[in-house]
């Protein structure tokens, strides 16, 4: 299979579907360390997103979730990352627009 149909396949077809191309108006990074943790609200803050990273032995991994309340969009889809070295925020921002293609706003760090 090519790449076009893996591409269209996957965002339109896989879990992750649901994760393409959201408008953010505010993601905010409230956790910082092993376990890092960004909400986010949609626009006119009509649906939540929830992402966090972590490493697992040795192996990054991403969750993301999204939902009308913050409930519903505590149950992430968590996907492996295929990165050898470490992981930082500006990394997982760069996933979340380039691949996932998420127009964000405003972005706040409160944990610097």
């Amino acid at each position: 299979m090519n790449e076009f149909w893996e591409n269209l396949i996957e965002s339109k077809y896989s879990p992750r579907s649901t994760f393409f191309n959201l408008d953010i108006v505010e993601l905010t990074k409230f956790k910082s360390g092993l376990y890092n943790q960004f909400f986010g609200y949609g626009t006119n803050y009509d649906y939540i997103v929830n992402v966090c990273y972590y490493s697992k032995s040795g192996q990054y991994f991403l969750g993301i979730g999204r939902g009308i309340t913050e409930y519903e969009a505590e149950n992430m889809s968590t996907f492996e990352l295929n990165i050898i070295e470490t992981v930082n925020d500006e990394d997982i921002l760069s996933i979340l627009t380039t691949h996932y293609k998420w127009n964000i706003h405003n972005y706040f760090n409160l944990c610097d």
